[in-house]
């Protein structure tokens, strides 16, 4: 045989070789996929924390925007939809503030998506002071 023929018959990969690079291949795309998975849960879950904030900071704003006389009416639950996440939200008053004229306002906020917690918010509001006739000019 000649030199040339040799060489021709060792080129190539060997049928082990194929075999070790596809397993280390599998190895390498099975730790990336679960990285990628634990990544991605881990998106969902602080996009669903963000969205079940806004849904519940709305709520605050809007109670503490509103007459004192109208938080009465304010209360009960509701259904919210933002983006395709749907959240149920609770509106509780509770009068046993210290002092006579204030309300503690409690806002719930928990998610329709399975494995998420609710979260509360509190406020606690105060009636304006009357004006004292006794003062006026």
């Amino acid at each position: 045989m000649s030199a040339i023929s040799v060489r021709a018959a060792r080129d190539g990969f060997s049928l082990v070789e194929l075999i070790v690079a596809i397993v280390l291949l599998g190895i390498v795309l099975m730790t990336l996929g679960g990285l990628s998975f634990r990544t991605a849960r881990m998106g969902l879950d602080v996009g669903n924390s963000s969205a079940r904030q806004a849904v519940g900071l709305a709520a605050i704003n809007h109670l503490a925007t509103i007459d004192y006389d109208s938080l009465a009416s304010q209360a009960g639950c509701d259904t919210v939809q933002v983006g395709n996440a749907g959240y149920q939200r609770c509106i509780a008053f509770d009068n046993s503030v210290s002092r006579v004229r204030n309300q503690r306002v409690t806002v719930t906020v928990t998610p329709l998506r399975a494995g998420s917690f609710p979260r509360s918010f509190t406020l606690i509001r105060a009636q304006k002071p009357r004006v004292n006739p006794v003062n006026l000019p």
